[in-house]
């Protein structure tokens, strides 16, 4: 059997976790044709030096099958994207702002050129839950998505929740142990949340929300005197997204929520995450996994790379 031949742009946590992952892994016949970042001091493997690139235009011209974009942000990515489907490439993404943003033209584009773009990566972390979402849809009608999709924000509530401890030193104790960045404005905001939400709900129902109609505090409102006054009545504050199908027509909210000790949602702590799905033929599904990291992460990208395998 032919290898897959893949080009990863994009060598940060989740990219360099991903090639060492396909190093060990010899097994699954996975080629690294080309490897490509802007920091050409990236720490790879001598003997792959002759594959590595600083400008993506050689990684979109290489015999590459699958182009993997893991460098985020709206641009080059777009771009990149775009080139690679018009060169006959495959996309895997974990890029959650450019689809959220510009998705629905992305995906048009991919099916005029008969070619795939996957972001299993690009929500949850290492829980596949585009892929089961996906499945579950084609024998259910999906009434309802809930979940807990940023392990920012629900680490620094966990922490205010159970060391009584204020929002700021709750950010400084996730930055220091890396779970937040150094600018964390995109997590708090709820916006991160919106992405992944408006993700869920594009592969849940096959409708897009403009990123632009979705407003959200995220948890920037919230104060240890919020999280006391909702712990005294044992309940928990969490930022909890939520898509409704209405009608035809999806509805989405991201929202710090006070939820008591019978939501599904009430255990689920610091960086990790949790889907809930209700369905017509099943009550509820729930999906739990660490939401962040380079080998979680990649884990999600290398489930795609294998969903080529013929």
């Amino acid at each position: 059997m032919k290898p897959l031949k893949v080009g990863i742009i994009g060598l940060g946590t989740v990219g360099l976790s991903l090639y060492k992952i396909l190093k060990k892994r010899k097994d699954l016949n996975i080629e690294i044709v080309s490897l490509c970042d802007k920091n050409n001091k990236v720490k790879i493997h001598k003997q792959d030096r002759y594959k590595f690139e600083t400008d993506y235009k050689k990684t979109l011209n290489s015999d590459a099958e699958i182009i993997i974009e893991l460098i985020g942000g709206l641009n080059p990515a777009e771009t990149i994207i775009k080139k690679a489907l018009k060169n006959g490439k495959n996309i895997i993404t974990a890029n959650k702002e450019l689809l959220a943003k510009k998705g629905k033209n992305l995906f048009n584009l991919a099916d005029k050129k008969n070619k795939s773009i996957k972001y299993e990566a690009s929500v949850g972390g290492a829980i596949p839950i585009i892929s089961n979402l996906k499945r579950l849809k084609t024998i259910n009608t999906i009434k309802s998505i809930k979940g807990i999709l940023n392990g920012t924000t629900n680490y620094i509530l966990s922490q205010m929740h159970t060391n009584d401890i204020s929002f700021s030193l709750a950010l400084q104790k996730a930055q220091k142990n890396g779970f937040a960045e150094e600018n964390p404005a995109l997590d708090i905001s709820g916006k991160d949340a919106i992405y992944k939400t408006i993700l869920l709900t594009f592969t849940a129902f096959n409708k897009w929300i403009n990123f632009s109609n979705v407003k959200s505090n995220g948890i920037k409102k919230i104060s240890i005197e919020d999280i006391q006054k909702a712990k005294s009545s044992g309940k928990k504050i969490k930022l909890i997204c939520t898509v409704k199908k209405l009608d035809h027509n999806p509805t989405i909210k991201v929202a710090a929520e006070e939820i008591d000790a019978s939501s599904n949602f009430y255990n689920i702590e610091n960086e990790f995450n949790a889907v809930e799905i209700n369905g017509e033929f099943f009550d509820s599904l729930l999906f739990k996994g660490k939401g962040a990291g380079g080998f979680p992460t990649a884990s999600s990208v290398l489930s795609n790379i294998l969903e080529f395998r013929p």
